[in-house]
C-alpha cells in the first residue's frame, strides 16, 4: 500500500468514531502509515566526516635510505682496494729477474689487510646504529609514488537522543526522485 492509501484508511476508520476516540484511533494509524512509508525509503548520505582506521599504507616503490656509515665504508674500501693494487704492482716489479720490492711490500700488505678488517668491524657496528630513514611524506605522489591505502570507515552508534561527536557532521537526505510510493 501507499502512504496516501494508508492515510485515507486511517481517516475512514476514525470517522465513524464518536467523541474523543477519533484522536485515539487516527493518531496511531497515521503514525503506523508514516513509519511504514519511511521504512520503504532509501536515504542517501550526502555528507560524512568520521574517523577512519587505516589498516594498510604501502608505497608502490622502494624508498631510498640515507646510510652515511655505509657510504663512508664504501669509499674507504675503494681507497684500500686501490692501495692494495698499487702494492701488488710494486711487489711484482722485476729488475734483472729479481723482485727487489717484494720483501718490503709483503709486511705492508699484511698491515693493510689487518687495517681493512678493523675498518669493516668498526663500520659494521656503526651501520647498526646509524641507519637513517628520512621521514616519509605520506601523500599521493611523494616518497615512492602512488599510495595504496586500505582501511575501513565504520560508523556504529547507539541510537540515542542526540548524535555523538563521530556523526555530528553526517548528513542524509531523502531526494524527491528517490521516494518509493505506489501512489499513482
Amino acid at each position: 500500500m501507499s502512504l496516501e492509501t494508508d492515510i485515507k484508511e486511517a481517516f475512514e476508520e476514525s470517522m465513524g468514531t464518536q467523541g474523543g476516540n477519533v484522536k485515539d484511533i487516527l493518531a496511531p494509524k497515521l503514525s503506523i502509515a508514516i513509519k511504514e512509508f519511511l521504512k520503504k525509503q532509501e536515504f542517501r548520505v550526502v555528507e560524512m566526516e568520521i574517523p577512519i582506521d587505516v589498516v594498510h599504507i604501502k608505497t608502490q616503490n622502494e624508498i631510498a635510505a640515507h646510510l652515511d656509515a655505509t657510504k663512508q665504508f664504501d669509499m674507504m674500501m675503494v681507497y684500500v682496494g686501490f692501495f692494495k693494487e698499487c702494492l701488488v704492482t710494486v711487489q711484482d716489479v722485476e729488475v734483472a729477474g729479481i723482485k727487489p720490492f717484494a720483501p718490503i711490500v709483503s709486511p705492508i700488505m699484511t698491515l693493510v689487510n689487518k687495517l681493512e678488517e678493523k675498518i669493516k668491524k668498526v663500520v659494521e657496528k656503526k651501520v647498526e646504529k646509524s641507519v637513517i630513514i628520512p621521514p616519509l611524506h605520506i601523500e599521493d605522489g611523494h616518497d615512492g609514488g602512488d599510495l595504496d591505502v586500505k582501511g575501513n570507515a565504520v560508523l556504529s552508534e547507539k541510537i540515542g537522543n542526540s548524535p555523538t561527536q563521530k556523526s555530528k557532521k553526517t548528513v542524509i537526505k531523502l531526494f524527491q526522485s528517490d521516494i518509493q510510493s505506489n501512489d499513482k
